[in-house]
């Protein structure tokens, strides 16, 4: 027994099809007792496959509307382009980053024009995020810990419970020279909602990311709600 799936993208009418196969599986017909339906390393690779071309359809279908210049109407030369990563709940999946010319019309208002800036604004999708940080609250600090010592990476880390102030700003500093950043770096910082520590980050010369610490937080309301 021989399987072929296929996957089709119309425009919703059916008038323009693509067609796209992703799969064959072969079963012998004298198969052994119980071995019936897909393995679990095929369902899998099934499911990936799938992921990978939609990605890239959409990817495709929005560049394409988006590479017409609205005020004057002409088509902007591709530039150059790179493989791009993307993490999504399904797995991996990789899409081409292209990167345009600005309209000679000079409506653009950069020399490049990058279409997916604003579209695909990270490395990972919106729900595997939420699933993280579902998980995440879950955790025990010390279980989190050892899930990223895993991933191979040792971050460094600073906390402080100390309140808003020079000092603060200070050790923050300090710490952030001693770990080798420079001014266009990106600082995370973590805090259970207190502005104090957040205060702070806005006030260093580097883009901060404000991240809530929702494991910390679900210890305060379960407090309240015993209450």
């Amino acid at each position: 027994m021989r399987c072929t799936i296929v996957l089709e993208f119309d425009d919703g009418n059916a008038t323009a099809v693509r067609r796209v196969e992703l799969m064959r599986f072969h079963r012998a017909n004298c198969a052994s007792s119980g071995d019936v339906g897909l393995s679990l390393t095929e369902g899998k690779s099934l499911v990936n496959r799938v992921q990978q071309e939609f990605v890239e359809e959409q990817v495709s279908r929005y560049c394409a509307s988006q590479q017409a210049c609205k005020a004057c109407g002409a088509l902007r030369r591709v530039h150059d382009g790179h493989s791009s990563e993307l993490k999504t709940t399904l797995g991996k999946v990789f899409y081409c980053r292209d990167r345009w010319q600005a309209c000679k019309c000079g409506a653009d208002r950069s020399r490049y024009v990058s279409p997916l800036k604003n579209y695909i604004k990270q490395a990972s999708t919106g729900e595997l995020r939420w699933l993280h940080a579902e998980l995440d609250a879950t955790m025990p600090y010390r279980q989190a810990k050892q899930v990223m010592d895993q991933s191979g990476k040792q971050p460094r880390v600073w906390a402080s419970a100390m309140p808003r102030t020079k000092r603060l700003h200070e050790e923050m500093m300090n710490f952030l020279e001693d770990s080798g950043y420079n001014d266009p770096d990106e600082v995370c910082v973590v805090t259970d909602g207190a502005r104090d520590l957040a205060g702070v980050a806005d006030n260093l010369p580097f883009d901060t990311e404000w991240v809530l610490d929702w494991a910390h937080i679900g210890r305060m309301m379960r407090h309240v709600d015993q209450a």
